[in-house]
């Protein structure tokens, strides 16, 4: 590691009168020419200064060999290199790759800001802040003040570059390690460092996807950040809005998804999604609502969340818990189930007496029940001509004779219908044959929402079309998340058949999305999350 100061050489006056300088320290300095009682005071303050770059134009020539002669008999081991430069010249050119490869990384830099044109001073500014993106660090800088014979120490405006940067750093990727840098480990203002300390424990928990720690770490975020709003550091208080512009008055989980997005974290913004959401949708008031004493109970691992469970294995797989009475839903599964576990209440309804049995059974139950009249007449023994004596408009069940179904007694037929094959079933329920079976999973769920949601103990409190919009960015965005994860917990051929009924919709297919299309998808998930009210 090296220690060196870069300068641009302004040319000789006319006259050189030397006079004496106050540095910082309270020591003093001699100097005639422009840059040099500054750049003395840095070599007495740094003695291990190995080389000065020195910036100089055709016009500051003899300042620079002026500068060598002078320095040299004070310290002989300093280098001095001449790095030519025209005014006007495009400084990203030839100078810069000169300075760049002069230093490496680990080095520090010192700058003597008084010398040179004009605006010199907004090179070597700029130019601190290149070399610290390759690792050189500028320690110190100085300005010749000459009415009041003083040099003066700019540090600090360097370091408002680092505060600024610091600023766009956290809003951009969501670190806070340049404005610790800055403010250093103990700040002298606790709001400051209180607000330091709750950033870097956020940005470490969305880093590390600790989603179960969110709620703590946003809390103590909005408390640091009311908390720093009366600080005594002026420039922080200035860049308070700037926080709030970026999160709302409040972090929250939607504008913190929507931060990970804008800042490029996308496999961040898809884990908080996925374990975020649902907490929200459950808990907000105004998209879903369930009743514990109806809702189907649901068993859940000690660090899952409730509300998420309810969301994603009770809501969302209603079509695995509830039988639908819809007309194109298979219900012959439902009946293979019901029949032998509810032979008392079937008897009751072939004897004509009162029984409870589920609208969508209705049906077939009245269908069993005038089977076993007919093949049971009077409660004697089983007679085995019963489809012939069948009314004409419920000829259709004559098939089911083709079940060798000899039983000595009602209740052995309706044991046996447990084992009936599927077109049998679908002829006690008139249902069509071909109808599908509806399948226990998120598809099925959402294709007949409606249909499910009676009794069900869940309540959708908003429009209908927005829940199921809600319903299907979520389990898109779990997918990607599964993706980003090269994680498949459903297995292909679910993950396929949700994405068959997913791209209709306008989701983009997995194989070809792209990075901005994944950000988009998350953003439009949040935007749907909306009420009319604009609550998020």
């Amino acid at each position: 590691m090296a220690t060196k100061i870069i300068l641009f050489v302004s040319s000789l006056p006319r006259t050189l009168e030397r006079a004496a300088y106050l540095c910082p320290d309270g020591s003093t300095v001699e100097g005639a020419q422009t840059n040099e009682a500054p750049v003395c005071c840095l070599l007495e303050r740094y003695p291990q200064v190995s080389e000065i770059l020195c910036i100089v134009t055709p016009e500051a020539e003899p300042a620079y060999s002026y500068l060598c002669d002078m320095l040299k008999p004070a310290w002989p081991r300093l280098a001095l290199r001449r790095i030519p430069y025209r005014e006007g010249e495009d400084f990203n050119g030839a100078p810069l790759s000169a300075i760049l490869s002069a230093v490496q990384a680990g080095d520090e830099i010192l700058l003597e800001t008084t010398g040179g044109f004009r605006n010199a001073v907004m090179y070597l500014l700029l130019l601190s802040r290149v070399l610290s993106y390759v690792g050189v660090r500028t320690v110190y800088a100085v300005y010749s003040n000459f009415p009041q014979k003083r040099i003066e120490d700019i540090s600090h405006l360097i370091g408002l570059f680092d505060l600024v940067g610091g600023m766009q750093e956290l809003s951009s990727f969501g670190s806070a390690r340049t404005l610790r840098t800055y403010y250093g480990q103990n700040p002298a203002d606790p709001a400051v460092g209180g607000l330091l300390t709750a950033l870097e424990q956020l940005s470490e928990t969305i880093t590390l996807c600790r989603t179960n720690q969110l709620g703590e770490r946003m809390k103590a975020f909005n408390q640091a950040l009311e908390m720093a709003r009366d600080c005594a550091d002026p420039l922080m208080r200035a860049l308070i809005p700037a926080f709030r512009e970026k999160f709302g008055k409040k972090l929250n989980t939607v504008s913190l998804i929507r931060w990970c997005v804008e800042s490029d974290m996308l496999q961040q913004a898809l884990t908080v999604y996925t374990e975020r959401i649902p907490r929200l949708i459950m808990n907000r008031g105004d998209l879903l609502r369930w009743d514990e004493n109806l809702a189907p109970e649901l068993s859940r691992q000690e660090y899952e969340n409730p509300d998420a469970v309810q969301f994603l294995k009770g809501f969302l797989m209603l079509s695995g818990s509830r039988p639908v009475a819809a007309e194109n839903v298979d219900r012959t599964p439902v009946l293979r189930s019901y029949v032998p576990a509810h032979i008392e209440e079937i008897l009751r309804v072939m004897e004509g007496e009162p029984a409870e049995i589920p609208p969508e059974l209705g049906r077939a139950v009245e269908n069993l029940a005038l089977i076993l009249r007919l093949a049971y007449p009077d409660g004697g023994s089983f007679r085995a001509d019963w489809p012939e004596r069948l009314p004409p408009e419920k000829a259709f069940l004559a098939p089911l004779a083709e079940f060798k179904n000899k039983a000595s007694a009602p209740e052995g037929m309706l044991r046996n219908v447990g084992v009936y094959k599927r077109e049998y079933l679908a002829l006690l329920l008139e249902q069509d044959a071909a109808v599908e079976p509806m399948k226990a999973d998120y598809v099925s769920t959402l294709q007949h929402l409606e249909e499910l949601l009676p009794g069900s103990g869940y309540e959708v409190l908003c429009p209908m079309e927005q829940i199921e919009t809600i319903a299907r960015d979520y389990l898109y965005i779990k997918t990607l998340r599964n993706l980003a994860n090269h994680a498949n917990d459903t297995g292909t051929s679910q993950q396929q058949r949700l994405m068959d009924y997913l791209e209709p919709y306008g989701y983009p297919p997995l194989e070809t999305i792209t990075l901005e299309q994944m950000r988009q998808a998350i953003l439009n998930g949040l935007d749907h999350l909306r009420t009319r009210r604009g609550k998020e």
